[in-house]
């Protein structure tokens, strides 16, 4: 059994609660949802590279928020697919792909350093 299947999936779940709680503009919830997924990240990337190999199949989540998360968590690591993923997202509608689309920019001006907030 993998010990970290259980992370990934209240990842995942969090992810999800985050996009829905951002398009209803539920500031509160939302900010819940990203103390959730912090924790969640956090505990797959101190299990190192196995840990964060969990998170590539979610960039091809059917959930733009779940692949935006992903994605965003996955840039100093696979920053191609990362990149790709945000960029695919970011051609959509809606506030997931505005979200895709600032992560994008400041990522590439070295504005965006996503484990600087989580430890």
């Amino acid at each position: 059994m993998d010990p970290l299947g259980p992370v990934l999936a209240q990842y995942k779940q969090a992810a999800i609660a985050h996009g829905e709680a951002t398009a209803q503009g539920n500031y509160r919830a939302g900010n819940h949802q990203y103390e959730q997924l912090s924790r969640h990240y956090l505990t797959l990337r101190r299990a190192g590279s196995e840990g964060l190999a969990h998170l590539l199949p979610l960039l091809a989540d059917q959930n733009p928020s779940v692949a935006c998360w992903a994605a965003t968590h996955l840039l100093p690591y696979e920053e191609q697919q990362a990149l790709d993923t945000l960029t695919r997202i970011a051609t959509q509608t809606g506030i997931i792909a505005f979200n895709a689309e600032m992560t994008l920019q400041a990522w590439q001006s070295g504005r965006l350093q996503p484990d600087d907030s989580t430890d």
